[in-house]
């Protein structure tokens, strides 16, 4: 009679057992990496459309007011003034006045500037025909914070 001894047997679950332990955990290395990056291409991607349309309307604005943290402006086509600000994390995009429409819910820190000709940010009066956003976006994804920011130079047409 041919049979396994005990100590193949042994030897057999000992191998397989390590080859189970590291396949266990790549894929558990690779199931996070793969959330993680997933929820910062969410975070981008909100991050971006949020910037794309404020720069849309900002770029066709006049009588522009700020405060470093809220944004108010005109359009040519409309009479009723567009204002944009930060509410706990959502961005929140507001006309007309009284009339709320929250535009982002991942958002951290959001900021509006005039630039000046010695590149610094002035939150004044309007120095140059050209404004500065950044918004910051984040998301939690596994206990690990996932920051973004994105910074965008418009030039005013009006």
């Amino acid at each position: 009679m041919k049979a396994f001894t005990l100590v193949e047997v042994l030897v057999c679950l000992i191998i397989f057992g390590i080859i189970a332990i590291a396949a266990s955990s790549i894929f558990t290395l690779v199931d996070k990496s793969w959330n993680w990056d997933m929820g910062l291409l969410d975070v981008q991607q909100e991050v971006r459309l949020v910037i794309d349309g404020m720069t849309r309307e900002i770029r066709e604005g006049t009588n522009l007011t700020n405060n470093g943290t809220s944004i108010t402006f005109n359009v040519p086509d409309g009479t009723n003034p567009i204002s944009y600000y930060l509410s706990g994390n959502q961005l929140i995009r507001e006309n007309p006045a009284g009339t709320i429409r929250p535009i982002s819910n991942d958002v951290s820190n959001v900021c509006f500037c005039w630039n000046g000709t010695t590149s610094s940010c002035d939150t004044g009066a309007s120095c140059t025909k050209v404004f500065t956003i950044r918004v910051a976006g984040s998301k939690t994804v596994r206990q690990r914070v996932l920051p973004f920011t994105l910074i965008e130079k418009v030039r005013l047409r009006n």
